[in-house]
């Protein structure tokens, strides 16, 4: 349950008082909400992704003039030539 960053005391009790094991192990990493809330959850963005490989040869061969078409060309040559190796 990583997107819920706390809950009540009583909200965890009565979770608790019925649920099967799984959920109970869960529930023990999850912290104890410190004002009146019952439940918070984590905005569950992470950040920006890193680009990959390809995203940064195409966005260098499109800063060279070239377009998409002609770089996606490129970059399936220059993979033809890795596997070749």
């Amino acid at each position: 349950m990583p997107c819920i960053k706390c809950m009540s005391k009583e909200l965890r009790e009565i979770i608790l008082s019925d649920a099967p094991r799984e959920i109970i192990k869960e529930l023990e990493d999850v912290d104890i909400c410190l004002e009146d809330k019952w439940l918070e959850f984590e905005s569950g963005k992470k950040g920006k992704r890193k680009p990959s490989k390809y995203n940064q040869f195409i966005g260098t061969c499109m800063k060279d003039g070239n377009g998409m078409k002609d770089c996606a060309g490129k970059w399936r040559s220059k993979k033809r030539e890795g596997e070749n190796k």
